[in-house]
């Protein structure tokens, strides 16, 4: 028998957490509780409605069997069922306990005749009755009301269900910045003024305003572009804008819908709070749509929300990462209702919207960046501004650590001080590489001209010395540079197995740790220095 205490229960919900994923928080957490019948090898999951259960049963049973198994061992039984299911299971086995202690009690008395058989061949009152003893189980597996049962179990394991909320609602919307603002100072919301405006997103920002000055002519109207220029900031800034307004607006991932959709059809008594929520708001606002691919019953909810607030006239403001054309897994009909709105592309931004944004975030972070040693960071990332706030925050702590602000000390860190031009290059050459991908053809290249061979002798399959030796360095150059699986390094080398790379990188890990001598084209060389000169090579290729 296994001793089941809570600690174990807990690793089979971690293991649970890591088998499902995101769906953990949504099916798992804070709504099912463990018990472990020790003599019947029995894990009861209960769920505190039925729908979840259900749910469990269909999507998950297979995960819940696995990981119990790893936890508790083989030969097993996994019972996933609701409180209520529970309830109305410990009652039926009462009533088959109380039955089968009636028969039992009933052949027992007859044996001893204590209760002689009645000629009609009929039990008498007596020995219809139940025995006394049977009472007291048949009488304490209801009593106690399925909810309380729940909570004290969950008050043992110390995880009492408590109600969260992961929206952030503009009726809390100040208390939400105030918080955030406490534990970091420099917390806030993107707005429009913070938006840096160039040729590259003219157009997503105009837009944005024009929804300020004429909400609901255009509806719905959708962001989309690459992550990291700056959907999310022009969503910011219109609920923002539109907060200060007095406007009542529902901002959401679309995570955080799917979320809300899912607690609503679970709990029918959230209905008009949810309907309230997203059908009475002003301004409907939704982000990373794409999240609600292949998610039918979500994506019609989100779809009768949305025709509900165009016919009122009110806005839908939208933003996922592809275009319209690639849509497609949100369903035919909501795709079909997004064809009608507007799709605004937020492009990448340009050199000039690049380099704006260096000159805030420098100034912001407390250091003073020169004009030149601005443009050269714009000029090395040139995707999503993700980059670009990495590399400044990156510039910060270093100058901070390392001294690297001129002619200042390290006290002095909140004045603006101009970073030298070194320590720029230092941080891009740590975040960036313009080099390319080494190819294989290239390291036999330059192998075979240290040894003075030829490439078709190397891959020849060849066992002599000096063609086993730099055949196996250029595997083992192989495996460090590329990321091409072992058979297929294999096969560009002339070998049929994945093993003889294998046994050549463990060969020349033994010369590099004993510092062994081989013979190149021109001269005995230590394995440490050959490698460091082929290296050297690729590297300037």
């Amino acid at each position: 028998m296994i001793n089941c205490d809570k600690d174990t229960l807990a690793k089979i919900l971690q293991g649970m957490k890591h088998a499902l994923g995101q769906p953990y928080t949504t099916w798992v957490e804070e709504k099912v509780f463990l018990e472990w019948n020790v003599r019947e090898k029995v894990l009861v999951v209960t769920a505190d409605n039925a729908f979840v259960a259900n749910w469990n049963r269909e999507k998950y049973s297979a995960q819940w069997h696995r990981v119990a198994k790893e936890v508790l061992g083989d030969g097993l039984e996994v019972r996933i069922e609701s409180v209520t299911e529970g309830t109305t299971r410990k009652k039926s086995v009462a009533k088959s306990t109380e039955k089968s202690t009636e028969k039992s009690a009933g052949k027992s008395t007859e044996k001893k005749g204590a209760s002689p058989k009645p000629v009609s061949g009929k039990r008498t009152a007596r020995s219809r009755k139940a025995p006394d003893v049977a009472k007291p189980r048949a009488e304490k597996l209801p009593a106690e009301k399925p909810q309380a049962g729940l909570d004290a179990f969950l008050e043992r394991m110390g995880t009492l269900k408590q109600s969260s909320s992961r929206r952030r609602p503009v009726s809390r919307a100040a208390e939400v910045v105030r918080n955030v603002a406490a534990v970091s100072p420099q917390f806030r919301y993107g707005t429009f003024d913070t938006f840096v405006e160039g040729m590259s997103n003219t157009m997503a920002c105009t837009t944005a305003r024009q929804i300020l000055s004429q909400p609901g002519m255009i509806s719905p109207i959708v962001f989309y572009g690459d992550t990291g220029v700056g959907k999310t900031h022009l969503l910011d800034a219109v609920w923002s804008s539109a907060k200060d307004a007095g406007w009542n607006i529902q901002y959401s991932t679309a995570e955080e819908f799917t979320t809300d959709f899912f607690e609503m059809v679970r709990d029918a008594g959230k209905r008009n709070e949810f309907r309230r929520r997203y059908r009475q708001a002003d301004l409907l606002i939704l982000d990373d749509l794409q999240f609600l691919f292949n998610k039918t019953k979500t994506a019609a909810e989100l779809l009768h929300v949305m025709k509900d607030l165009q016919r009122s006239g009110r806005q839908v403001l939208l933003a996922c990462d592809r275009p319209l054309d690639q849509m497609a897994a949100l369903g035919k009909e909501l795709y079909s209702f997004l064809k009608a709105g507007f799709w605004c592309r937020v492009e990448v931004p340009d050199f000039d919207v690049r380099t704006e944004i260096i000159a805030r975030l420098s100034q912001a972070r407390g250091i003073k960046l020169t004009a030149e040693n601005r443009e050269y960071i714009a000029s090395r990332f040139t995707g999503d501004v993700r980059g670009i706030v990495g590399a400044m925050n990156t510039l910060c702590l270093m100058s901070r650590t390392y001294g690297g602000l001129s002619g200042t000390s390290r006290a002095s860190v909140q004045s603006l001080n101009t970073v030298d031009a070194g320590l720029v290059e230092k941080v891009l050459l740590n975040m960036t590489s313009d080099r390319r991908p080494v190819r294989v053809e290239e390291i036999k290249e330059v192998v075979c001209e240290m040894f003075g061979i030829e490439p078709d002798v190397m891959v020849s399959g060849g066992r002599a010395r000096k063609i086993s030796q730099p055949r196996m360095l250029a595997m083992w150059l192989a495996r460090k540079y590329t990321r091409k699986p072992l058979a297929e390094i294999g096969k560009s080398f002339g070998c049929s197995s994945h093993s003889t790379v294998i046994s050549a990188q463990k060969k020349v890990d033994s010369w590099l740790k004993a510092d062994t001598s081989l013979a190149t084209s021109r001269e005995d060389m230590r394995a440490t220095e050959i490698l460091r000169q082929l290296e050297s090579k690729l590297h300037a290729a």
